[in-house]
């Protein structure tokens, strides 16, 4: 992420205090407008990148139909969010350590979105305040379903994962166009995956912010982008995030580049 996107983020999103007991945490929701784009391993490790800058740091899942950020990490929590939603247990018992700074919020194979309505995200957001977290990392389901919209509203940056591939890139605008449609007061940016170096990322942001601009008056800043490498497939096999497996690859580097900045965003904003 450039320094300029690191600006542009400060002046369009006013995020909680977080950290003290009751104040409202950062929240980074992580969505892409298709499957496939690598959007629930950026968000992982993204979370544990941050965790190990010494923030205390939750991964929520928000996928209520196929969660995996718990399959990521290798690990079967008891407790899941549904249940959580539905009342069926409170918000301690769900929550699954991964490491002193980190823990997992998981989802539940086969829920909808009926099972937590815009009033109980919320509540739950601020139960996770209460809690003393500094950010909320959310690895939201593809698409435009309800819940995801939900949680993008309450999330102070809402990052869109595109890959180079035309499909991904008409999506990414799709999504980005239902974002904006919606009462949120957060900042958006774009994260592209799995390309080849910087020039292909300035290359998609170009193409996705030729659409937002002429169409939504809206520019999207590049926050971040994380190039085609090996290892990441290696860590989805072996059930282990890429940082820890493979921090010198040049997809952490990149990943733990993007954390620093948003960990500056995240400094700044409570000064």
């Amino acid at each position: 992420m450039s320094e300029q996107a690191a600006d542009i983020l400060l002046r369009e999103q006013t995020p909680g205090t977080g950290g003290a007991e009751g104040a409202r945490p950062f929240v980074v929701a992580v969505s892409s407008g298709k499957g496939g784009v690598g959007k629930s391993v950026i968000a992982a490790n993204l979370a544990l990148a941050l965790a190990l800058k010494q923030r205390r740091v939750l991964l929520w899942d928000g996928d209520f139909d196929y969660p995996n950020a718990h399959i990521l990490f290798g690990v079967e929590p008891r407790g899941r969010a549904n249940d959580v939603y539905s009342g069926r247990i409170k918000l301690d018992a769900a929550l699954h350590s991964l490491n002193p700074t980190l823990d997992l919020l998981a989802g539940k194979t086969g829920g909808t979105t009926k099972d937590a309505p815009p009033a109980q995200l919320r509540e739950t957001l601020d139960a996770l305040g209460r809690r003393g977290y500094d950010v909320v990392v959310i690895d939201n389901a593809a698409g435009s379903q309800d819940g995801t919209i939900q949680l993008c509203v309450l999330a102070d940056l809402s990052i869109v994962v595109a890959t180079d591939e035309p499909t991904s890139i008409v999506d990414a605008y799709g999504l980005i166009k239902i974002l904006k449609a919606h009462s949120r007061e957060g900042a958006l940016g774009l994260l592209v995956n799995n390309i080849i170096d910087r020039d292909d990322a300035d290359d998609v942001a170009k193409k996705v912010n030729l659409a937002t601009e002429k169409f939504l008056d809206l520019h999207i800043p590049l926050v971040g982008f994380v190039p085609y490498d090996r290892m990441v497939r290696q860590s989805i096999v072996s059930q282990a995030p890429l940082i820890e497996q493979a921090r010198d690859s040049e997809a952490a580097q990149a990943i733990e580049l993007t954390a620093a900045t948003l960990d500056r965003v995240l400094a700044e904003s409570r000064r």
